[in-house]
This record gives C-alpha cells, structure tokens and sequence, in this order.
C-alpha cells in the first residue's frame, strides 16, 4: 500500500497576519531544510493568497527571506497545485 495524503486545504495552514509574521513563518519552515519543501510550499502559496494587494512584492523588498521572489513565486505555485490535486 502506498503513502496516504491529507487533503491540502487554505485552513490547513494557520495565516499569521502582517508581513514580519509571514516572513518569520517562511524562514521557520525553510530551517528545517529539504524534507519541509513542500511544506514550505503551501505556507508560501497560502501568503499569496491572503496577502492584501501589494504586500507579496513588499514581503520580498522589506524581510529577510533568504531567497529570491521568482523561487518565492515557483514554490508558491507548488503550494497551490499540491491543494488542487490532492
């Protein structure tokens, strides 16, 4: 038998609310390396979404997230196929 899945849902990830919140969250999850990846691409994917118009770009000019806006767009891209086909 293989590995079950839970079902990815927007509620699934708890949404911190302002910018430092989400920027501590993705650098939280990001520490704990390669085996949270896809983790760290639905908490991403869930930022894109519940960010206020504007604030996704600023998340990336004003944090400290350790790694590019494009890398920041593709995982969140992940994130959100990940919910629709599970």
């Amino acid at each position: 038998m293989g590995k079950r899945f839970t079902r990815f849902s927007a509620s699934a990830v708890a949404g911190p609310q302002g910018l430092a919140e989400w920027a501590s969250r993705i650098n939280s999850v990001r520490a704990n390396g390669a085996a949270r990846a896809l983790e760290l691409a639905k908490v991403l994917s869930a930022a894109r979404r519940r960010l206020p118009r504007g604030a996704w770009a600023r998340l990336w000019r004003g944090q400290a997230i350790p790694f590019t806006r494009r890398t920041g767009d593709m995982l969140g891209t992940t994130g959100t196929t990940l919910g629709r086909t599970q």
